[in-house]
């Protein structure tokens, strides 16, 4: 640790060794003016001089740590937050449970925010790999801090788990060769010794190496054999249908990650994505007695971050943020809207990229319906207003399944705004079965019968959709119409799908697992995203 470190860890006076409060100390005020802000980018070189005056010159605090600690990991990624472990340890080492705040919640407050916003700086700022040396430091540094947390702590010890999974997803790097350095004459025979000795255990490290890598290699290939052996033309039930797809999602996230490190701009990683991370959403979370989720919300310092970088225009950089946070907070849809944003800046050239995100968040919505209406456990929304707004664009949805199945004429959208102005729906319903018996052709049937399914839908009548539906369904196979126009009769059971699962009956049940096998049929892909799990 440098001198300017070590002034950290100088008593504030002989008398008092942990100085002030700090309750209402102005300079306080400004750092913490400055941490609260949500909207603004925050000054990090603000709350770096302050914290370190503080530490240095008025009081021995544990949030003024932390500020300070958070803001050297901001500003120095990854070397600053190892120089901050080594400050926090010494001091913690030196003045223990003396440091403010005096009350152990106080203290406990301030460390759970430590490790929150640290987590999500470091799994921002990781580096690629360090030596193993570094590692070693840094586990022995965290070593360190869980001792000194059970020293301060006589209860509810805050847990460093989560800071030490993201520094041991870090790789070590390869060793460089060393230069051999001139050894004299009286030392040679203990060198050779010593080398005979160091040179057989490289061996050994080296064959348990070679080992390791050979069991790692092997498993990767049983895994890709697994994968390659399922047999997709002979899924013949739910169960099935679930070990497929959990195959498949097993490398998901390996391969979204990893295109886009190839090239941004590849459609594919952004499917991937999704479907590692939906994949297995089979219905919507519960809701505990006060309304909301028990799912925690996203870090706000990470979302914060996000605001920021659209802010200031860095889109490339927000597109890779929100896609690398999905898989950790997937029931955030804001994190969909942020990569949306961020992809149209970019330009024509991620056009696909929109059109993929928009088309796999749609199909979430079809097929978990309300998901967007709730909270995490802190009440706040899994979509904001902004969000929202773009899902009621983008949706195959309207309060569930409702989506207008094609028309063949264009004039139809203006009746149905006639209609609609009609205001009650017990007065739109008439209107609408008249339009059904004059239209002409299958497509304008269905247009009208969907906009009458719609209409029962938007207000829970779902038990008079189901006659419906099966008239729809009836015409697709009567009329063969599978087989000619593949793109609708798609269209049209994917649809159906999001229909039978607002309604909670047996038959309906069975008729989501008629339509799955008919979908994986046409279209595998869109199976495997509609399917997450038997219903």
């Amino acid at each position: 640790m440098s001198e300017d470190m070590k002034d950290f860890a100088n008593p504030i006076g002989e008398n008092n060794p942990v100085g002030i409060d700090l309750k209402d100390d102005d300079q306080f005020k400004i750092i913490q003016n400055e941490i609260n802000k949500q909207l603004e980018a925050k000054d990090w070189d603000l709350v770096s001089k302050n914290t370190e005056t503080i530490l240095k010159e008025k009081s021995k605090h544990l949030l003024v740590i932390v500020y300070w600690s958070i803001a050297e990991t901001q500003l120095n990624q990854f070397s600053g937050f190892f120089t901050s472990m080594k400050v926090i340890n010494t001091l913690i080492e030196k003045f223990g449970k003396d440091l403010y705040p005096k009350k152990e919640k106080g203290k406990k407050n301030a460390f759970e925010y430590w490790i929150k916003n640290t987590r999500a700086l470091l799994r921002i700022h990781k580096p690629e790999n360090i030596s193993e040396n570094q590692k070693e430091q840094m586990k022995n540094e965290v070593d360190q801090l869980k001792k000194l947390l059970n020293d301060i702590f006589t209860k509810d010890i805050p847990s460093l788990q989560k800071i030490e999974d993201v520094l041991n997803s870090i790789p070590v790097a390869a060793k460089e060769k060393e230069s051999k350095k001139p050894v004299k004459k009286k030392e040679q025979k203990e060198s050779e010794i010593t080398e005979t000795t160091v040179d057989e255990k490289k061996k050994s490290s080296s064959k348990q190496q070679n080992i390791e890598k050979q069991e790692t290699e092997k498993k990767q290939k049983a895994e890709i054999q697994e994968m390659e052996d399922v047999d997709t033309d002979n899924l013949e039930n739910d169960e099935d249908m679930k070990r497929a797809l959990n195959k498949i999602l097993k490398n998901c996230e390996n391969f979204a990650s990893g295109l886009r490190q190839v090239d941004l701009k590849k459609r594919n990683s952004y499917y991937f994505n999704r479907l590692h991370s939906w994949g297995n959403v089979s219905d919507l979370p519960g809701i505990n007695s006060e309304g909301n989720t028990d799912i925690p919300p996203p870090d706000p310092e990470e979302m914060n971050q996000l605001s920021q970088l659209e802010q200031n225009k860095k889109w490339s950089v927000l597109l890779e943020r929100s896609e690398s946070m999905l898989p950790y907070y997937k029931f955030n849809l804001n994190l969909n809207c942020y990569s949306v944003i961020a992809a149209k800046n970019l330009g024509s050239a991620y056009e696909d990229v929109v059109k993929t995100i928009e088309q796999e968040t749609s199909f979430f919505l079809l097929r978990i319906p309300g998901i967007e209406k709730l909270t995490f456990n802190d009440a706040s929304p899994f979509a904001d207003q902004k969000t929202k707004k773009w899902l009621d664009q983008i949706s195959l949805s309207e309060g569930g399944a409702s989506v207008q199945l094609e028309a063949e004429d264009a004039n139809f959208q203006k009746t149905l705004q006639v209609i609609h102005n009609k205001g009650s729906y017990k007065d739109m319903i008439p209107l609408i079965q008249t339009q059904i018996k004059q239209a002409i052709s299958y497509k304008n049937k269905h247009f009208w019968r969907s906009e009458l399914i719609n209409l029962l839908n938007k207000h829970a009548k779902y038990e008079f959709m189901v006659p419906h539906l099966e008239i729809i369904l009836e015409e697709i196979n009567t009329f063969n119409i599978e087989k000619w126009d593949q793109d609708y009769a798609l269209k049209v059971y994917i649809w159906a799908v999001g229909c039978f699962q607002l309604i909670s009956t047996e038959q309906a049940k069975k008729r989501v697992n008629d339509l799955h096998q008919r979908i994986i049929r046409l279209d595998l892909g869109n199976a495997m995203k509609l399917f997450a799990g038997p219903n």
